[in-house]
């Protein structure tokens, strides 16, 4: 997981059957598109309290993968788990 000025986050969010095999994952680099991606994902999640738009740079061309609005079906887990606190108390239900 990266942020916005893609510097890599010092967590990861998976399901917990999958914890062990995403501790060895490779940098990724930073997609040609991700200035586009920001300023369209952006847009998209002003309409939500919550969503995940999921775009793809293929040799610098932006393509859209998906909108989640429950990413891993609200099961996945973060780690180190105070993360999971961390970004709980941001979401804003009311």
């Amino acid at each position: 997981i990266y942020d916005g000025d893609w510097n890599r986050m010092p967590f990861i969010w998976v399901g917990a059957e999958k914890y062990s095999e995403s501790l060895n994952t490779a940098e990724v680099p930073k997609p040609l598109s991700l200035e586009k991606m920001k300023k369209i994902g952006a847009k998209v999640a002003q309409k939500f309290k919550l969503v995940r738009v999921d775009f793809y740079d293929v040799d610098g061309k932006l393509c859209f993968g998906e909108i989640t609005l429950h990413h891993g079906s609200g099961r996945d887990k973060f780690f180190p788990e105070e993360y999971d606190y961390k970004y709980g108390e941001l979401l804003r239900l009311k």
